[in-house]
């Protein structure tokens, strides 16, 4: 935006140091600021409407994203059916990171999920809330914990064990589990092998059994 922006600035610029050199030929003081003031308003207008556009592609493309994940959330449940934390549950949550491990999201050459709205990379560790009616299913999508704390403040806990169940799962998936049927790990194991954000949840004690069940301190 501020690239177009400055090309804007600079072609009414052009256009006034050309009409001022085109005064020593004959045009009074009076003419010469006239157009100065009509080629500025037409600056301003192009500008406006430079950004308006930006703003509404920039928004178009953030709904479009949104709407991705949660259908990725979809697809999931219908190839692979619920992760094992959603089983007999009403609610639950699915991150990020679980979606881009099934391949149902792809993330860009630097393994980034940029946010339309901001250039930064979404957390891997935002979650699709899943509610479930029967075998009818209802998928909500929140960019960010803070988002989802404005809707549904009593679910961060909840949704935030979901996300470490599910860099867990990940963990045991990938076979890092010594016998690779059941293990104890710590979350600051998920940290190390780039599995879970460092800060994102306490150091505590991750149980897996051999059902891939499991369970958090």
């Amino acid at each position: 935006m501020k690239r177009k922006t400055n090309f804007l600035f600079f072609v009414v610029y052009d256009k006034i140091i050309k009409v001022i050199r085109m005064s020593n030929k004959g045009f009074t003081l009076a003419e010469v600021l006239a157009v100065v003031i009509i080629l500025a308003l037409f600056g301003l207008i192009g500008i406006v409407s430079v950004e308006s556009i930006i703003k509404k592609g920039t928004e178009k493309a953030y709904s479009a994203q949104m709407n991705e994940i949660k259908l990725a959330a979809e697809n999931l449940i219908k190839i692979e059916g619920e992760p094992t934390w959603c089983e007999n549950e009403q609610i639950c949550f699915i991150s990020l990171r679980y979606l881009v491990y099934n391949k149902q999201i792809k993330l860009n050459e630097e393994g980034e999920y940029i946010n339309p709205k901001t250039d930064k990379p979404f957390s891997l560790e935002i979650v699709v809330l899943v509610r479930k009616y029967g075998s009818n299913y209802i998928l909500e999508t929140y960019d960010s914990y803070d988002s989802l704390a404005e809707v549904y403040p009593n679910y961060i806990t909840r949704a935030k064990q979901d996300a470490l169940k599910a860099s867990a799962t990940i963990y045991n998936q990938k076979g890092l589990c010594s016998n690779n049927l059941s293990c104890t790990i710590r979350t600051s194991d998920l940290v190390n092998n780039n599995l879970l954000e460092s800060n994102f949840y306490n150091d505590v004690n991750i149980t897996i059994n051999s059902n891939n069940q499991i369970n958090i301190g």
